[in-house]
């Protein structure tokens, strides 16, 4: 759905019926375990792109980024695979492993 912010801006929105977000769109998140099949560690930071509600499971799309804001991968998690990011914590970068 879209609506018309102005002349020349539209808004897209995504509706979700009856449905309590505890993350929003475009909140940067961190990862609270290890995915190894991704290659990224607990901690690190992504940003939800897309959240997916199939059969009363919520999953995330999330889009991680190198420090030059580059994406390194775009992947798709359960709820539980992600945590909110607490205020005033130390964002660590660590350098990507080479295949």
């Amino acid at each position: 759905m879209q609506e018309q912010v102005n002349k020349d801006v539209y808004r897209f929105i995504t509706l979700y019926p009856n449905y309590e977000k505890k993350f929003e769109l475009y909140q940067q998140v961190l990862l609270s375990k290890d995915l190894p099949e991704h290659d990224l560690l607990k901690g690190d930071v992504a940003t939800i792109v897309e959240i997916i509600e199939k059969d009363n499971i919520t999953g995330y799309c999330l889009e991680i980024f190198d420090s030059n804001g580059d994406t390194l991968k775009v992947i798709i998690v359960n709820e539980s695979d992600i945590e909110e990011v607490k205020p005033h914590s130390i964002v660590n970068y660590r350098a990507l492993q080479p295949h």
